[in-house]
């Protein structure tokens, strides 16, 4: 987990946006196990197989929209207007992406 958060770290080059491509697992942890409780299912080892592919793909997909938002902040735009257009133009393929998995 260490490495991990390492290797984010010196992708990013500053722990903000390592923390924000992390917070998205916890969300997902509990709509999963929600779903799980919901459904009467119990958390079999292939469910948390499923929940640590859940996290990976998670983790996939706000890598790639952090780093296109810090690529258009990079080019001057504000914060907001970097995040609105990011989440425009990388949400298609992201859920393409996802769907294809």
């Amino acid at each position: 987990m260490f490495l991990f958060i390492a290797i984010l770290v010196l992708e990013f080059k500053h722990f903000k946006s390592t923390l924000i491509v992390l917070s998205v697992i916890p969300i997902g942890l509990v709509g999963a196990l929600a779903a799980l409780w919901i459904t009467g299912n119990s958390l079999s080892f292939v469910a948390l197989i499923g929940l640590i592919a859940l996290a990976g793909i998670e983790v996939k997909n706000s890598i790639l929209l952090v780093d296109f938002t810090n690529q258009l902040r990079k080019e001057g735009k504000p914060i907001e207007e970097a995040i609105r257009e990011a989440g425009e133009i990388r949400f298609l393929p992201i859920i393409i992406l996802t769907l294809l998995l």
